[in-house]
């Protein structure tokens, strides 16, 4: 029950995330969004991961450390495949392919041997069809981009993996670890898109600049994005994997939901089975759970 419910709260703080980033990147792209996002991340979990468990002590918990790297690694590089996903393909395609996380997160436990019952495998298969009907908006012109959607998808999934296998680590300085390698590779990305940005002209005063009330968002996005980050390592660290891996991946699902209420929105036939698909696993899994 605990694992479904701060799973669910993660793909919430992802959603709302989304809603902001998204907004921003198209007003300044997305690298000038991860200058303020990425570091607030780190100025917030550092800290606190510091205070609360201070640094790895055994040799068992630095090779925690190496999985929490590898996890913030693959977590950056799903910003930039989701990024390129947009790019070349249709949302309507992109989403829910990118959405099967879930599903590859559910294929590796189960061949990493985590025991399902019937009711359980049948509440994760109902939240994986779910998320991906929700994440339909239309029909796609092409297939263009079905390969980095996809791959977004791949890439979210084994990070999330990478968190499973730093058990010997709190959630929250699991988090701190991947935060701090996602900054450390992303400054020099940053480095050379600004660079490459500033000769081709893009300067202080062009539209691609946030300015302050574009920044404090992006920093509120920041504050979104740690807080589905550390419920993430949460619920993966309380398990089980598969139903961490399936509720996380309900941003989609979150993300009609928050249409319907917030803009009015209204959904397509498909989003609602979708929704209604979501609401029955997240019953089932919680009874079982």
């Amino acid at each position: 029950m605990f694992t479904v419910l701060i799973g669910l709260l993660s793909a919430v703080f992802y959603a709302f995330h989304d809603l902001l980033a998204q907004r921003m990147s198209r007003l300044a792209g997305l690298v000038r969004v991860l200058c303020w996002v990425i570091p607030t991340g780190v100025v917030i979990l550092v800290p606190a991961a510091l205070l609360a468990d201070g640094l790895p002590a055994t040799g068992a918990q630095w090779r925690a450390v190496a999985y929490c790297a590898a996890a913030g690694a693959f977590y950056l590089a799903t910003w930039f495949s989701i990024l390129r996903a947009l790019q070349v393909g249709d949302l309507s395609l992109v989403a829910p392919l990118a959405s099967l996380e879930g599903f590859f997160i559910a294929v590796f436990a189960l061949l990493e041997g985590e025991s399902f019952t019937s009711l359980m495998g049948l509440g994760i298969a109902l939240a994986v069809i779910g998320g991906t009907l929700a994440a339909v908006r239309g029909r796609a012109r092409s297939a263009t981009g079905a390969g980095w959607a996809l791959l977004t998808g791949v890439l979210w999934a084994t990070a999330i993996i990478f968190f499973d296998q730093a058990g010997e680590l709190s959630w929250l300085s699991q988090a701190a670890w991947s935060r701090i390698t996602s900054l450390i590779l992303f400054l020099p990305v940053a480095g050379w898109a600004l660079a490459r940005a500033r000769r081709a002209g893009q300067t202080r005063g062009s539209h691609n600049v946030l300015g302050r009330k574009g920044a404090a968002i992006c920093v509120g996005a920041g504050v979104l994005e740690v807080l589905g980050l550390v419920a993430m390592t949460l619920a993966v660290k309380r398990g089980p994997l598969a139903v961490a891996g399936v509720t996380v991946s309900q941003y989609a699902t979150v993300a009609v939901i928050l249409g319907l209420v917030l803009l009015k929105e209204r959904p397509r036939p498909h989003q609602v089975a979708g929704v209604i698909c979501t609401i029955a696993a997240v019953t089932i899994l919680s009874v079982v759970g």
